[in-house]
């Protein structure tokens, strides 16, 4: 909820053209928190009569069809052409011009800008852009994202996740209020919650009641937000 209610999230949400990066190290739930947002969005969506697209691309690193910018781009535009008919429209002429095969990312990019401008809006969530290989994808990944943002669509609302390395912060040029590191009081309040609740309904920890501060006070200093 912090993440949710929170200053940054909500003005990405009502901007226009808004961009967010949610950056951490491993473990420290930024794919949670995509999920999380993914599910705030449709739940929205449900209750507001504007057409409303939502799409989302998991980027993972022992799997190479989740590393690209083509898969990336058949994923968001297969999902926004089941949300709209005019999209599926777009889909249809996408297939039978390239029949015997994938479309090059310049075409993948004209549609799915096309289809974007169809909705009232659009909210894309790119989660772990660093489990896209470095040596391999990533730079192509990243400049897709550039210039997805340089369309400067109104209506497109763009999150991404990703470690904080220095290609892609170097890529994203961030402005104000577009990074929320998940090194905060939020995350560890988050932590300190669920140990909490561990402790206090775990049949198998209750012999342990009179240790249950001083094994919090432990988690919670050798967890380092993880």
């Amino acid at each position: 909820m912090w993440f949710i209610e929170g200053k940054n999230f909500q003005n990405w949400q009502s901007g226009g053209n808004s961009f967010l990066w949610l950056n951490g190290f491993a473990g420290c739930g930024k794919s949670v928190l995509c999920s999380i947002a993914i599910q705030h969005a449709m739940r929205q969506s449900c209750n507001n009569p504007a057409d409303v697209g939502i799409a989302f691309f998991y980027f993972e690193f022992n799997d190479e069809s989740k590393q690209c910018a083509s898969g990336m781009l058949r994923a968001l535009v297969l999902q926004l052409s089941e949300q709209h008919q005019e999209c599926h429209t777009y889909l249809s002429q996408l297939h039978r011009t390239h029949q015997s095969s994938s479309p090059p990312n310049e075409v993948l990019l004209e549609y799915l800008q096309d289809m974007i401008r169809r909705f009232d809006q659009v909210y894309v969530f790119l989660d772990a852009l660093d489990e896209s290989a470095r040596t391999k994808e990533r730079e192509t990944v990243l400049e897709t994202v550039t210039t997805m943002r340089a369309w400067g669509i109104p209506d497109l609302h763009l999150l991404v996740t990703s470690r904080d390395e220095l290609d892609i912060r170097r890529s994203l040029s961030l402005g104000s209020h577009q990074d929320i590191s998940l090194r905060n009081d939020g995350v560890q309040s988050d932590l300190e919650r669920y140990i909490s609740d561990k402790l206090r309904t775990s049949p198998n920890l209750r012999r342990w009641e009179r240790y249950h501060d001083q094994i919090k006070q432990a988690l919670l200093k050798q967890a380092q937000g993880v």
